[in-house]
């Protein structure tokens, strides 16, 4: 699969790296909401958080950046705190969303601070049962990132 590939990375771009097993490169590769991404963010497709976890960790070495990252991997409480920890200790400004896929429930919510206009640093909410798809990257990227892309025509 080429997008797991450790290589071509454009580590001037910030990535955004999504785990799940449900969206394939060649999916991603042929939508049009990469098409409203390029230029503006490096998306990059893993069938496993470690493997992602991994490549955050070459994009650190490099001087890139890790802004979001997207999984609907991770469903069990002590691997939800222990990925958590590990991604925020290298990426602490990056947004992480992690969908329960399987049973629709909230695993975990960081509260914003009272009387703070800054969003929680890491939020994890419940979307049902949707699956991540190329449609669905880039309504978290204009969620979490507002404004990166929604002057790029469709």
């Amino acid at each position: 699969m080429p997008n797991q590939s450790r290589r071509g990375v454009d580590h001037r771009l910030p990535v955004v790296l999504v785990a799940t097993p449900n969206l394939e490169a060649e999916a991603w590769e042929r939508n049009p909401a990469r098409e409203r991404l390029d230029g503006r963010f490096e998306v990059k497709v893993f069938h496993s958080p470690a493997l992602a976890l991994e490549v955050s960790q070459d994009i650190k070495a490099l001087g890139g950046e890790v802004t979001l990252f997207l999984s609907d991997m991770l469903t069990e409480g002590n691997d939800v705190i222990d990925f958590i920890a590990a991604l925020n200790r290298d990426w602490p400004g990056a947004d992480i969303h992690l969908f329960d896929a399987v049973e629709g429930r909230v695993i975990f919510s960081e509260p914003r601070e009272p009387g703070s206009d800054q969003p929680a640093a890491i939020r994890i909410e419940s979307n049902g049962h949707e699956t991540i798809d190329p449609d669905l990257v880039l309504r978290m990227v204009e969620h979490y990132l507002p404004g990166s892309v929604s002057d790029r025509k469709a």
